[in-house]
C-alpha cells in the first residue's frame, strides 16, 4: 500500500465490479485497507458474501454487495440504483 493511496481513497465510495475474480479480489482488498467504502458487484452473489464478510473481518470494513450480470442493461441500471440508494449518491470512483 502506498501512503498516500489511504488520503486519496479514505472515506469514498467506490463500485467495484468483478469483485469475486482473482484481480477484483486483491482490489477490493487494497481498497479496504485503504478506508473505501465498497460495492462490490460480480455474479455470484456467494462468492459476494464470502469476501464481504472477509474485509470484514480482516479490515472492519463492511462492503455492501450487489449480485449483477453487466451484460444486462437492466439490471446495470439496478446496480447504479442501488448504489445511489445505498449511499445517497452515486459511487465516487
Amino acid at each position: 500500500t502506498l501512503p498516500f493511496m489511504n488520503q486519496l481513497l479514505s472515506g469514498k465510495t467506490v463500485l467495484l465490479t468483478g469483485a469475486t475474480g482473482g484481480i477484483g479480489e486483491a482490489t477490493a482488498l487494497n481498497l479496504a485497507q485503504n478506508g473505501a467504502k465498497l460495492l462490490l458487484s460480480g455474479r455470484s452473489h456467494a462468492k459476494l458474501s464470502t469476501l464481504a464478510a472477509g474485509l470484514l473481518y480482516a479490515h472492519d470494513t463492511e462492503a455492501q454487495t450487489f449480485a449483477a450480470d453487466l451484460s444486462d442493461p437492466a439490471q446495470v441500471s439496478a446496480l447504479f440504483d442501488y448504489a445511489a440508494q445505498t449511499f445517497g449518491a452515486a459511487p465516487d470512483i
